[in-house]
């Protein structure tokens, strides 16, 4: 039994140590060209509204008064840069019984693709009436563009890049 056992042992921590070794190794060449090694992605700030909320808890009146305004967007620097699109998800909450009678409690979401920096005239008149304690509304795939220099126009849309997504949640 001893004899097994020393043989068994190096054999079981080469095996360990290969697998520690293949987890620290980055995987395929998404990984680099996704995010470069020691640099951080810049996203800026995206706002709702004329910079007034960027995510957090809201109340009913609060958020449907902000539905109506625009997406606006600033870094750090106060440089200000214009929505192109973006993606508005609504995550309604519901209360739903099971076939025995179980309360079962889920999210229905729905999801609408909206260009510009406003969310369509469908949303802005039928939200009003859905929204309640529980809801959220996710605000992503921001496309944003930088303006050119004096605030006049913008650069074309392929300097393109992503604003940074927000969610804000229905409080009582």
């Amino acid at each position: 039994m001893n004899r097994t056992v020393k043989i068994l042992l190096p054999i079981l921590l080469l095996v360990a140590a290969l697998n520690l070794l293949a987890q620290q190794k980055t995987t395929g060449k998404n990984d680099k060209q996704s995010k470069p090694a020691g640099k951080k992605v810049f996203m800026p700030a995206v706002y709702l509204g004329n910079y007034q909320c960027s995510g957090g808890p809201l109340k009913k009146a609060d958020l449907e008064q902000l539905l109506r305004h625009q997406l606006t967007s600033k870094d750090a620097d106060g440089t200000k840069y214009k929505i192109l699109e973006f993606t508005f998800t609504y995550a309604e909450a519901q209360m739903y019984e099971d076939s025995i009678g179980n309360p079962l409690f889920t999210t229905d979401y729905a999801s609408e693709y909206c260009p510009g920096d406003t969310v369509s005239a469908s949303i802005s008149a039928n939200m009003p009436s859905r929204l309640k304690p529980g809801d959220s509304v996710f605000f992503d795939r921001i496309k944003i563009v930088r303006y050119a220099k004096n605030g006049v126009g913008t650069l074309p849309d392929t300097t393109a890049f992503e604003g940074k997504p927000f969610k804000c949640y229905v409080i009582r």
